[in-house]
């Protein structure tokens, strides 16, 4: 087996529009494809009245759908999607360019014109026009709702099984364990408990920066009372009872990390000890909170070992999102070492 069989397993996911492997910040790609918000704007420009307008966006892969409403009247506008990328120095700030296909009912678009579609997830989202009347201009939003759609449902609706041979299928059964699993009640529960416990403090973040200092002053084979507290929780029991049981399965395609944070990215539960307490300035957690799914391969610090990792979204029923969890497969018990 060779190091292409990984890279295989991004590229099964990866051609999905769902994620982009990463080796390096600054060479960095997010793809954002498979979602939808809901924003107002807050500069209506030279349109008549006071009246703020309703903007939905709808992405699906190549294909993108934005309607708007003012004063009654909705317009309808259908775009080619290209170029999912990075574009602030901010973690949560994406950019996806696309060309107008057809519209319905638009004062401001025609056939043919080319946007930039600016995310800074969840709060704000921009338009701007490269073409037509209003070349040059940028409208704002203020985001109420954005729902990165279910990452599962799209896999099943866009893989064909026949089509694939032994080792895709087995990555794409490692993946759909992964989804299913961390909607475990267990999982679901200790997210629950702990955003809300997060939320009632008034400056979440500061503590998780204290615990963070503190953990990685640890020395490397030390578990502070902190961290036994975590790793002895019901969530990480739960999570080690399901390592232990995988890497008893006849194969070598085995867990050999699981973690879960909450919605600051702070960890919740954990099968080991990892590097850091802090992650949510992890690129993986980002792009998972972002996208949906994130995966890499590599030397993952944390287990120790050559690695493919996966990063996976976890939201509530209405879309909220509650954290995320990360998989790490062992790989080099697939002789991909080198």
């Amino acid at each position: 087996m060779t190091y292409l069989k990984i890279l295989t397993i991004i590229a099964l996911v990866s051609s999905l529009s769902l994620i982009v492997p990463v080796d390096s910040f600054a060479e960095s790609e997010y793809i954002l494809s498979h979602f939808y918000s809901k924003g107002k704007l807050t500069n209506l420009m030279n349109l008549d009245g006071e009246e703020s307008a309703t903007i939905w966006t709808m992405i699906n892969g190549d294909k993108g759908t934005v309607v708007s409403t003012y004063k009654g009247a909705y317009s309808v506008s259908r775009l080619d999607m290209n170029s999912y990328y990075s574009c602030g120095v901010e973690n949560n700030i994406v950019c996806i360019n696309g060309t107008i296909t057809s519209v319905k009912n638009s004062k401001i678009s025609n056939v043919g014109d080319t946007i930039t579609i600016m995310y800074d997830v969840p709060n704000w989202q921009s338009f701007t026009f490269y073409d037509g009347p209003f070349a040059g201009t940028t409208l704002d939003l203020i985001l109420s709702d954005f729902n990165v759609k279910n990452v599962g449902k799209i896999i099943e609706q866009n893989i064909k099984q026949d089509e694939l041979d032994a080792f895709q299928q087995e990555s794409l059964s490692k993946i759909r364990e992964a989804l299913e699993l961390i909607y475990s009640p267990e999982i679901l529960s200790a997210l629950q408990n702990s955003n809300e416990e997060f939320a009632a403090l008034e400056d979440p973040y500061a503590l998780i920066d204290e615990r963070n200092d503190e953990w990685i002053l640890a020395e490397d084979d030390e578990v502070t009372p902190f961290m036994g507290t975590l790793l002895g929780n019901k969530a990480s029991t739960f999570l080690q009872k399901v390592l232990n049981e995988d890497k008893m399965k006849p194969t070598d395609y085995v867990y050999e990390e699981i973690f879960l944070t909450n919605a600051y990215g702070a960890n919740v539960a954990q099968t080991g000890k990892t590097t850091d307490y802090k992650q949510w300035d992890e690129q993986w957690w980002n792009i998972a909170k972002l996208n949906g799914v994130s995966m890499k391969s590599g030397f993952d610090e944390s287990a120790g070992v050559q690695s493919l990792d996966m990063s996976f979204r976890i939201q509530n029923e209405y879309g909220k999102f509650l954290g995320v969890a990360k998989f790490v497969i062992n790989t080099e018990k697939l002789g991909l070492e080198q």
